[in-house]
């Protein structure tokens, strides 16, 4: 018997799913199945609703440690075996289904491309990169052997690279 709850201790909904570390709503539902019921004075016995919860509750579940877990984790995980309690797993999917309803949304908005598409576009990019650049070495050597004032010289090579950089990114674009 934990120290919380004496022998014979009575008390109402909230007061019992605080003791016992759960949510009133764990106690409201049992009771509605008939698990256990008011007693005269309209509240609970503790450590019959305890016996209760641990005989129709799965295998793994002990109120006493998840009371323990509870008051260390206000989060509602219950690390012990990498349980999570039903609120906090209710939440976590309304999350990812609406996560997953933005997504769906904007791929039929047109607004988010394939996967696939993208990394096409990508891979193209950068082959034409790949590509050019050495292209682009063999054109501006001669060019810039004949060229006597390192301004110019510079000039020359970045107007080069510049060049090929607008017709690669043409490209992306009309690819888009």
């Amino acid at each position: 018997m934990s120290e919380s709850t004496k022998k014979g201790e009575r008390a109402g909904v909230r007061a019992t799913a605080r003791i016992l570390g759960c949510k009133m709503g764990t106690i409201q539902y049992h009771e509605k199945q008939g698990l256990y019921k008011r007693g005269p004075d309209g509240k609970f016995d503790v450590e019959e609703v305890r016996e209760k919860i641990k005989k129709y509750s799965h295998p793994g579940y002990n109120p006493d440690s998840f009371r323990e877990l509870r008051s260390e984790n206000e989060s509602g995980l219950v690390t012990d075996g990498g349980v999570v309690d039903f609120h906090t797993s209710r939440a976590m999917r309304e999350m990812y289904e609406a996560k997953m309803a933005a997504l769906k949304y904007g791929e039929l908005e047109g607004s988010l491309l394939d996967r696939k598409i993208v990394e096409k576009i990508f891979s193209d990019v950068l082959r034409g990169l790949r590509d050019g650049f050495p292209a682009l070495a063999r054109n501006i050597g001669l060019e810039v052997a004949v060229i006597d004032d390192p301004k110019k010289c510079e000039q020359t090579i970045l107007n080069k690279i510049n060049a090929l950089l607008i017709r690669v990114a043409d490209e992306f674009r009309k690819q888009i």
